[in-house]
């Protein structure tokens, strides 16, 4: 039986010219993959940036709007300064004598990029807590228009900013 032989006897391999297709392809391919990943790392950072701008944004106003919806007064400090509000909230608090109606004041400020939540309760001195991260001063503002507070907040992380407008209507009667 004669044996079968694939390659002929002058073939011994391939040429410089097929290499060099082969790289180039190759090259082709590789760049092809590596601007694919680039581009998914790049959106993906973007959209990460732009999630926590939001997340700041809603927790600023969610803070915000439920305290000043249980405010019995609300006082606009707007010396020169657009955010800055004191608030008074009523609560009651069991005491020995029975419950008690007590007040407690919070205040709010934005420094270094923090809005800060301050108050005191039952004068063990003072209490403070950071709301919200990365907030934008210049976008950030609380004013009272009739019987109703606009506060708009602005934060942003990554370069990617959010601003949103929350309108409170305070309870009757305060």
């Amino acid at each position: 039986m004669k044996s079968i032989r694939f390659a002929h006897r002058d073939q011994r391999g391939i040429t410089l010219i097929e290499m060099t297709v082969a790289v180039a392809l190759i090259g082709l391919i590789a760049a092809g993959i590596a601007m694919t990943i680039s581009q998914v790392m790049a959106v993906n950072s973007n959209t990460s940036g732009k999630m926590v701008a939001i997340r700041q944004v809603q927790q600023a106003g969610d803070r915000v709007s439920k305290d000043v919806l249980q405010a019995g007064v609300v006082v606009h400090n707007s010396a020169g300064d657009p955010f800055s509000v004191s608030l008074t909230i009523p609560y009651f608090k069991d005491d020995v004598s029975g419950p008690q109606e007590k007040t407690i004041i919070v205040d709010y400020v934005i420094e270094g990029g923090e809005l800060i939540r301050t108050y005191n309760d039952d004068g063990s001195g003072p209490i403070t807590m950071v709301v919200a991260r990365h907030i934008n001063p210049a976008e950030t503002s609380f004013v009272q228009v009739g019987d109703v507070y606009i506060f708009t907040v602005g934060a942003g992380f990554r370069g990617q900013t959010e601003t949103r407008e929350y309108e409170i209507k305070p309870r009757p009667g305060s």
